[in-house]
């Protein structure tokens, strides 16, 4: 079995930044073929092979975000009828956030020339804005056949049909492409054998030369080396797959501009990428019996070949690492399409782990290796951090130490500073600029994510200090602090979130410590935090969504707020659409967390809980959780209420009276 060569012929329609003759290449870290914006499905998409072929595998690599509901196969040795295969499931890839690209393999023993792809309906995501289907890459596996001959039978279980196949007449919709008026290019040598999605095309083409090694050590019965390059072979696909899953945990820290990460991750591969010439190096020196063709070459991998590709259930695929962004004046955020992962369907079992792993992350004392950097830090992969043209207030005048902005703070002693900030935006500004300074403006405004978290931990810092607060109105110091942390709540990276929350717990603090701040005052400063901390409940990280709920009771057992106050926006609802399971499961969590700690209250009563879960269906939801939540919450009201009719009835009623309730 061999990667049999292909060429696109025709396509109902292509969009112009994704034609088809991009699948007419092995890519699988390219944006592959896309369907037309707002076209009708299905849309059609056929292959003509070298010749009759005898085809034994199917690889399909789907878009992350851009996916079909259903793809059907057709195979045809005429272009004139086609035999249905059956079709291919993809799942809509909601788990991921629509970061991972899946890879689906289809077994079949059948005999074509032409094989036709059925692209169904994609799933409606925010991603997919113009409603299209994307094909990253498609493999053929197979051999070519002297003598074409009928179809034999195909496995229709592994393709999920349900219906017997039957032929089917070319669309006369279908138009041919650019590309089938070029003839067929001769197989790359990374190509010539079965062809790895998981794989990068070097790492690839290093496995094929070690398969093809054993093979003739096999032919010459040196049963002996053929064990020995064996291991090779299966070691070099380990720390294949161990390369991919860290150029993806590469790339997810350049996206989120975490700078130290990337570069010990890039370290790491660099050691690895030097296992790779030590590990196919011969363990004997016998190779020589196989000539050129058994030879091992040693030398490393370039850094700058394609990324391998990435995985996150058994197998890997990625793009290259998105470009690292200017500074923009405006903090933006990185597109979702540059974090691409691949997984593969459940019919396919991953590899071992490597011999060698590498070695593992080390971890910032103050934070999870979730989004923490280390110390060390790299130009080539950090150019943010190296210092603007036009900084706002340079830390080297403060005599070569540490920048002083951020005494207290050691481990951003040595942050360099952000770039300036158009006047515009420091004019709207003024308010902050007058209380925190236009230096830690300037970095809250930054788009390098250090410098954010940095100015939201000084100012919770600050608070604190009488010198800081005392010359300004407290009003005036909650309003800037409220906005630092409804921002901050919001923010794509965890650390500035985890940090934006402590932020918060510092503002109730300081509004508890000044006697002469008005209750309605605070509560006015504190309604958009409340929101985006209440909109945070369904974040997928659990320490985030435990922080929140720590600072949601502390505000509700303020004086200053009050539980009342928190269950309003616990119960308020943006639109009519159902809340998300986590987000529901979250805000039902507090809800019992204020039952049981403060009880019912003054637009926090009975009518009220029972109403935000007859609207949420919380007592039918599919979800177990959710369901458990909903009785639990009714037992705590019923606690509750049945303690406040005994005290009423003591109060007033007969003793008759009380065991009645009782």
């Amino acid at each position: 079995m061999r990667k049999l060569r292909f060429q696109v012929v025709a396509c109902t329609g292509e969009d112009p930044a994704g034609p088809a003759a991009l699948l007419n290449e092995h890519d699988s870290t390219g944006t592959g073929y896309m369907t037309p914006r707002n076209c009708e499905y299905p849309q059609e998409l056929v292959l003509e092979l070298e010749g009759a072929c005898r085809l034994t595998q199917i690889q399909v690599l789907s878009h992350q975000s851009h996916i079909a509901t259903k793809v059907e196969l057709y195979l045809s040795l005429d272009n004139a009828t086609y035999n249905r295969l059956g079709f291919l499931s993809l799942k809509s890839n909601k788990e991921s956030q629509y970061t991972a690209r899946e890879l689906k393999t289809v077994h079949i023993n059948s005999t074509a020339r032409f094989v036709k792809f059925k692209l169904h309906q994609c799933y409606i995501n925010d991603k997919n804005v113009y409603s299209q289907v994307g094909i990253v890459a498609i493999n053929l596996n197979g051999e070519v056949e002297e003598e074409t001959g009928p179809s034999s039978s195909t496995d229709e279980m592994e393709l999920g049909a349900s219906t017997p196949s039957k032929p089917m007449r070319a669309s006369a919709s279908i138009t041919p492409t650019k590309a089938s008026l070029l003839p067929l290019k001769p197989p790359s040598p990374a190509a010539d054998d079965t062809a790895d999605l998981r794989f990068d095309a070097k790492t690839a083409a290093k496995i094929r030369e070690i398969h093809v090694a054993k093979e003739k050590a096999v032919a010459m019965e040196d049963y002996d080396q053929a064990k020995r390059l064996k291991v090779l072979e299966q070691q070099l696909m380990n720390i294949g797959l161990q390369l991919a899953r860290l150029e993806g945990a590469k790339r997810e820290a350049v996206a989120n501009e975490d700078y130290d990460a990337a570069k010990r991750i890039k370290d790491e591969i660099m050691e690895l990428e030097a296992s790779i010439g030590m590990s196919t190096t011969p363990p004997t020196g016998r190779s020589e019996s196989y000539g050129n063709d058994g030879g091992f070459p040693a030398n490393n991998r370039s850094s700058s070949h394609p990324p391998p590709p990435q995985m996150t259930t058994s197998t890997y695929n990625s793009t290259p690492p998105p470009a690292i962004p200017s500074v923009s004046k405006q903090r933006t955020q990185q597109p979702a399409e540059q974090l691409q992962q691949s997984y593969e369907d459940e019919t396919e079992r991953p590899l071992a782990a490597a011999s060698r792993p590498p070695p593992p992350l080390k971890q910032q004392p103050r934070s999870s290796a979730a989004f923490s950097p280390p110390p060390d830090d790299d130009l080539n992969d950090a150019p943010l951090r190296t210092k603007p043209k036009a900084p706002v207030e340079n830390a080297a005048t403060s005599g070569g130490g540490g920048n002083p902005h951020f005494q207290g703070l050691p481990d951003c002693a040595d942050l360099a500073d952000p770039e300036a900030l158009p006047d515009s935006l420091l004019t709207e500004s003024a308010e902050m600029v007058s209380l925190i300074g236009e230096y830690l403006t300037t970095c809250f405004y930054s788009n390098v994510w250090n410098h954010r978290d940095a100015a939201i931990r000084k100012v919770a810092l600050d608070l604190t200090d009488p010198a800081f607060t005392d010359p300004h109105d407290p009003l005036v110091v909650l309003s800037v602090a409220s906005t630092m942390v409804q921002s901050g709540v919001s923010d794509r990276i965890a650390q500035v979130a985890l940090s934006a929350v402590a932020l918060c717990h510092g503002m109730l603090q300081f509004a508890e410590t000044h006697a002469t701040l008005d209750r309605d005052a605070v509560v006015q400063v504190l309604n958009n935090p409340l929101i985006q901390l209440v909109n945070k409940l369904g974040e997928s990280l659990v320490k985030i969504r435990d922080e929140v709920t720590s600072v949601l009771l502390q505000l509700a057992g303020s004086d200053l707020v009050g539980a009342p106050v928190v269950a309003s926006h616990v119960f308020r609802r943006a639109s009519k659409k159902a809340l998300p399971l986590k987000s529901l499961q979250g805000r039902l969590g507090v809800v019992k967390a204020l039952l049981t700690q403060f009880g019912l209250g003054p637009d926090f009563t009975l009518e009220t809980v029972m109403g935000f879960l007859e609207e949420n269906a919380a007592f039918a939801h599919q979800s177990k959780d959710i369901r458990d939540l909903a009785k639990a919450i009714s037992v705590s009201m019923y606690q509750v209420r049945r303690a406040i009719l005994i005290f009423i009835s003591y109060k007033f009623c007969s003793c008759a009276d009380v065991c009645e309730v009782v």
